[in-house]
């Protein structure tokens, strides 16, 4: 056999390979060529000192049908693999350090069986995906390290990642296990694994609730032309929003803020979002933070475009400055003005 023969032998049994995870042959050819990337890899390690337990793991998402392909965790007494580990290289170099690490610790490595099961379920229950997909590193590092912490009841945990791009059919030719959805999981167990998302979605809402001290429900004020989609609105961004619910809290609140009017009215209140959620069906789940421990619970079923705004402290200092400024340059206008005049008299 010639060699142009064997490469394309060998060519058109890796696209047979990528079909199965594109189901379309132009999109296989892609991925075999390296152009069409499916999958994000996690390389992670953490460190919780007070529980003697430090941690190594990797975990395979195939983003297009939002599944996980595999995770892999180890843990071990030994405080030495979270320095060893080198989450910053290639991941099949990551994954080759790994398995060394799994021979090496062969006698100390813990069970990791409902800590893996626990990750797996918090990712969807987080709706962690998204962030993955769109490599928002910080915000992957800090919903792990909560998913984390719940799990070992501590706070006070170490944990860094990074987040590499690359494709179904090289994690097939590296040898790693992978699961398909559905792979051996009868329509019950596939129906429990959607409740106990449910229930993590249902705690992480309780969970935000119960940080504030007070909290009322608003509406965002729709914006068409300057407004900002709110699917594009990220954390720490500001929108305005209005009470819709008149009580002493939201009423203290607006006049803290001079945001009402004579007739009792609320005007356009600016918070800060908190947390983004998305809603089971359609839309999102809005927390604002108005002020020290006053959330805000906002519902909005539509991808609407939204008024964003600025802090009412700093609108304050913004007006005064530019009076100071209009003032400033009057005087300065006057007097040159009274100068021509008197140097023309003389």
């Amino acid at each position: 056999m010639s060699k142009e023969t064997s490469d394309f032998s060998e060519k058109s049994k890796l696209i047979d390979l990528a079909q199965k995870y594109t189901d379309d042959e132009e999109k296989a050819r892609q991925m075999v060529s390296g152009q069409y990337n499916d999958v994000k890899v996690i390389k992670g390690k953490f460190s919780i000192d007070r529980k003697q337990t430090y941690g190594v793991f990797l975990i395979i998402i195939n983003i297009p049908l939002n599944y996980i392909m595999n995770i892999e965790i180890l843990l071990v007494p030994d405080d030495n693999i979270f320095s060893k580990a080198n989450i910053f290289g290639n991941w099949k170099t990551f994954n080759i350090d790994y398995n060394n690490f799994v021979r090496s610790y062969q006698n100390e490595i813990q069970d990791s069986y409902e800590f893996s099961k626990h990750i797996s379920k918090a990712i969807f229950g987080y709706d962690l995906i998204p962030d993955i997909e769109n490599e928002n590193l910080g915000e992957v590092t800090g919903t792990l390290t909560e998913i984390i912490s719940k799990f070992y009841n501590d706070n006070n945990i170490k944990c860094q990642i990074e987040i590499e791009k690359s494709n179904s059919l090289s994690i097939e030719l590296e040898g790693i296990k992978i699961e398909k959805p559905g792979d051996n999981k009868s329509k019950e167990e596939i129906h429990n694994l959607e409740d106990d998302a449910e229930t993590d979605y249902d705690q992480r809402i309780s969970d935000i609730e119960s940080q504030a001290e007070y909290m009322f429900s608003a509406r965002i004020i729709i914006s068409p032309i300057k407004g900002k989609y709110i699917n594009e609105i990220q954390i720490g961004e500001k929108i305005k929003i209005i009470p819709t619910v008149k009580n002493e809290l939201t009423l203290k609140l607006a006049r803290t803020f001079n945001k009402l009017t004579k007739e009792n009215e609320f005007l356009p209140i600016t918070v800060r979002i908190r947390e983004k959620i998305p809603l089971q069906k359609s839309g999102y789940l809005l927390y604002g933070l108005a002020a020290n421990n006053i959330l805000v619970k906002i519902v909005e079923e539509e991808n609407v475009k939204i008024e964003t705004g600025s802090d009412q402290s700093k609108e304050k200092i913004d007006k005064g400055t530019i009076n100071l400024i209009v003032i400033t340059a009057l005087l300065i206008g006057l007097i040159i003005i009274t100068s021509l005049i008197i140097i023309v008299l003389l």
